[in-house]
């Protein structure tokens, strides 16, 4: 037993000798990379090198572990500057360290700065491009040619036909002042020529305030015969949106808004812009618009209208 005693003591201070020599090394090789640091110019933080100190460690305001200045590359000559132009500290960085914070460096030059505004439109239609269909005499609608919603017509297409008991007389006074013309138009008294000539223009001016039209009122005039019923024709080609209670023999009056006819070629696009790019935005600026319906297609245009008032919800504009 004594001698395996014995045996574990000497095992134990061998291990004692050789872990007392390393750490001995350890601290040898610590005090030389110091001093090496001090003998360097100290160590610095990589992100500020204008922060430096003697001792090693971690920047107090960011805490990146400090390193010594012999690791950065060295400065550049500095020219001598007189003391009062020498009021800044010229800072250098490594390309580890311009990557590590995301420096990067162009060529100045003068380009135009352009700021692209998004923004969601709503197609919607040219308000200038709306024909309301009225009738200018009361009557009964007899034939309706175009008797569905969003039906598509041209202009100068017929879209019903009316008799008015108004239109009828209207056209026998035609008749009767052409007659008066051709009888009277001979006649030696030039106050008597003139007034047949009065008659019949007055005749066609009222069945053309009625939205008779001129090849309506040559028709009567060459066929010598009254049309019972008259033609309403299309002032635009579109689509009719609306159609109110025209179907063969009823009444239609002048105030009954018969058909609404819209104009799809041209659309207006309403965009919401917010009120931080209001001041970007003026009349007559270029306007593309995309749309799901037609991928990679676009639709240019230009601004053509700002409104004067804010939407007090949105606070857009």
């Amino acid at each position: 037993m004594k001698s395996f005693a014995k045996f574990i003591g000497v095992v134990l201070l061998l291990v004692l000798l050789v872990a007392g020599g390393y750490y001995a090394y350890l601290g040898k090789r610590g005090i030389q990379g110091f001093v090496s640091a001090e003998q360097s110019g100290g160590v610095h933080d990589p992100m500020r090198p204008s922060y430096q100190s003697d001792k090693p460690g971690a920047a107090p305001d960011s805490g990146v572990p400090l390193v010594p200045a012999y690791a950065d590359a060295a400065p550049s000559a500095v020219p001598d500057r007189p003391p009062e132009a020498t009021s800044y500290a010229p800072v250098q960085l490594s390309p580890a360290q311009q990557h590590l914070i995301g420096v990067t460096t162009g060529r100045a030059e003068y380009r135009a700065l352009e700021k692209t505004i998004r923004a969601v439109g709503r197609v919607d239609v040219d308000e200038t491009r709306i024909a309301h269909v009225h009738i200018k005499t009361s009557g009964w609608a007899e034939e309706v040619f175009v008797d569905y919603t969003f039906q598509h017509v041209k202009q100068g297409d017929p879209l019903f036909t009316i008799y008015s008991p108004d239109l009828v007389s209207t056209q026998e006074e035609l008749l009767l002042a052409l007659k008066a013309r051709d009888y009277l138009g001979s006649s030696p008294f030039p106050n008597v020529s003139r007034g047949s000539d009065s008659l019949l223009e007055a005749t066609r001016r009222r069945l053309s305030l009625w939205d008779i039209s001129p090849e309506q009122v040559a028709e009567i005039e060459r066929t010598g015969q009254v049309q019972r019923t008259i033609t309403i024709y299309s002032p635009i080609t579109g689509h009719v949106t609306q159609r109110r209670n025209v179907f063969p023999s009823t009444y239609v009056t002048p105030e009954l808004e018969i058909y609404t006819i819209v104009d799809h070629t041209q659309v207006w696009i309403n965009a919401d812009i917010y009120e931080s790019e209001i001041g970007l935005v003026q009349v007559g600026q270029r306007a593309v618009a995309t749309t799901d319906a037609y991928p990679g297609r676009e639709f240019a245009g230009r601004v053509s209208y700002i409104w004067p008032h804010m939407m007090q919800e949105t606070r857009t504009l």
